[in-house]
């Protein structure tokens, strides 16, 4: 017989929480397949930063200005941070 692990132990606690608290979209509480997923429509709304944006604090431009370029407000007073990005869903 084989010993049970901590493994075990961690998806029978998995499954029987998921049966008490059924799995939720994390933005409309809509029932999904896992812990802290999206569920398909809230997915398809949420807006990826491209290519095109301030090297520094991640605001997208309209045209691609090439690698490291900033925007205005970072040029002319670069924040305290090296790097920032963020998404939204609508």
């Amino acid at each position: 017989m084989e010993p049970v692990s901590a493994l075990h132990f961690r998806r029978l606690g998995g499954t029987l929480l998921d049966l008490l608290l059924p799995p939720r979209c994390m933005r409309c509480g809509e029932a999904v397949s896992e812990q802290g997923a999206l569920c398909a429509e809230c997915w398809r709304k949420i807006s990826f930063i491209g290519t095109a944006c301030c090297d520094c604090c991640g605001l997208p431009f309209d045209l691609d200005l090439g690698q490291d370029t900033l925007c205005a407000l970072c040029a002319r007073d670069k924040p305290p941070y090296i790097r920032a990005r963020s998404g939204h869903a609508l």
